[in-house]
């Protein structure tokens, strides 16, 4: 039960930093900033992202 538990909010804390990351590289882009301002940012977002989604995969798995 605390694993699942544990699981569920390491996979939302993932979830919401990608989508922070992504945001926070879109609003750089239509910023104008340089593209490794955005890129950084949309790269990150990305592997925290793909993160959610494996710990998602490995706890729905059972």
């Amino acid at each position: 039960m605390e694993k699942e538990i544990i699981m569920s909010v390491a996979i939302w804390i993932l979830f919401l930093g990608g989508l922070f990351g992504f945001a926070m590289g879109m609003l750089a882009y239509f910023a104008a900033k340089t593209p490794l301002e955005y890129g950084t940012m949309g790269i990150g977002g990305g592997a925290y992202l793909f993160g959610s989604g494996v710990l998602a995969y490995l706890k729905y798995r059972h």
